[in-house]
């Protein structure tokens, strides 16, 4: 096969992949595909898409901004998708359903049973693999919630209610950047920031991580090389990682190249969709659609490669209100009506995402904190596959398509 140059542009979240081909998981660790409902695998089915959405949305809003140095970008659409999905049953009206229609989802009974079986059995799929998901809602005690909100986040999305004092909010910010640093493994430490002068009603927290080793012969320090990769904005030597040949799943067409290397049992993969020479980085949007993956997915066969890939790492922080609002969220910053509480609210909500990764030669590790403030806050197969230009990439897991982590590297 012939060597592809590949410009890193990292997308690490992706549940898009969901019909994996059965890979060796090893009779120590064998992989637990996870059982769904018809109600929830309806719901895992149609989020698939959200997943390929939302990290378009958030690699062409990084494109479109002069704030970000660098056009890499990261993300977690299941961190995302949890918090939208608890803010849809605490809020009505007009956003709820913008939220439903942005999610792709019929309703939220089928997103709130899928999300109780994802949160009792990710962590389970592959025992070598270390991933955490966490949920919490903290509320104004001046305040109370209805107890259905209560018993949903109890119950669906094994999440504590608990309620800070307006006239101490340092101590709310304190005691929320201490749960995002136990729930990252202290990769994301400093998230939570807002003052005294801002009234705040709720804060709807989810925090997300991972770590894998790459499965049986992997990438191998000593075969670590610089290599040249052809970035958005410049051409640099880096630190390129190389695999000995093996069988992975590959397939090309439509003008992409995708290959999936296992995480641990073969549960977890990064996959990479890598352009074509002739596909500029800023095309990959319009012509990477849902049913271009998905066709990739499908038609995916073994063969045996070697992959030559840049090791990297890198953190971003978004203010998801701007992707949001561009996508059909039209009243997050209006006077929202806050149906979680007794007595009627409304105040603008304002979404927010700090995610890291890091990938080398032993694996993976990953983090994401995902919010929904609600208050007036303001908003904040070749013989061997080279991989030297923008590329996307996703974490999946294999039996339900649920995507981690995902984004884009452009440049390192």
């Amino acid at each position: 096969m012939k060597k592809i140059i590949l410009l890193a542009s990292a997308v690490l979240c992706m549940a898009y992949f969901s019909a994996c081909s059965s890979d060796e998981p090893g009779e120590s660790n064998p992989r637990h595909d996870i059982e769904l409902d018809a109600s929830s695998r309806g719901a895992a089915n149609e989020l698939n898409a959200f997943y390929v959405k939302f990290t378009h949305n958030a690699i062409d809003y990084v494109d479109s901004s002069k704030d970000f140095n660098s056009k890499n970008v990261v993300t977690s659409p299941l961190s995302i998708s949890m918090v939208l999905s608890m803010l849809a049953n605490g809020v009505s009206g007009d956003l709820q359903q913008e939220i439903i229609d942005y999610l792709g989802v019929n309703n939220l009974e089928g997103v709130n049973s899928l999300a109780s079986t994802l949160l009792a059995s990710l962590p389970n799929v592959d025992k070598g693999t270390t991933l955490t998901l966490a949920n919490a809602v903290w509320v104004n005690s001046n305040y109370s919630v209805k107890s259905d909100y209560v018993s949903l986040i109890n119950g669906n999305y094994d999440g504590a209610v608990s309620y800070f004092n307006q006239n101490n909010i340092s101590k709310l910010v304190s005691d929320v950047n201490s749960w995002c640093a136990k729930n990252t493994n202290n990769l994301i430490t400093d998230y939570f920031n807002v003052t005294d002068n801002n009234p705040l009603y709720a804060i709807i927290l989810n925090a997300l991580y991972f770590k894998a080793k790459w499965a049986t012969d992997g990438f191998f320090t000593e075969k670590t090389s610089l290599e040249k990769f052809y970035g958005m904005s410049s051409t640099k030597s880096i630190k390129y990682m190389e695999s000995d040949s093996k069988s992975l799943a590959y397939q090309a067409g439509d003008g992409f190249e995708y290959v999936r290397l296992p995480f641990g049992n073969g549960a977890f993969n990064l996959c990479i969709v890598l352009p074509n020479e002739d596909i500029d980085i800023t095309e990959m949007s319009s012509r990477l659609t849902p049913e271009v993956f998905a066709a990739m997915e499908a038609s995916e066969e073994k063969y045996r490669m070697k992959v030559k890939m840049p090791k990297f790492k890198f953190a971003q922080k978004l203010n998801l209100n701007s992707i949001m609002k561009a996508c059909g969220l039209e009243h997050l910053e209006n006077a929202v009506e806050l149906s979680m509480f007794e007595d009627k609210i409304l105040c603008p909500v304002n979404l927010m995402q700090a995610t890291t990764i890091e990938v080398n030669e032993k694996g993976a590790e990953a983090a994401s904190v995902s919010s929904a403030t609600m208050g007036d806050i303001a908003p904040e197969p070749p013989s061997t596959l080279v991989i030297d230009r923008p590329f996307l990439f996703f974490i999946t897991e294999c039996s339900t398509g649920t995507c981690l982590i995902s984004g884009r590297l452009a440049d390192v």
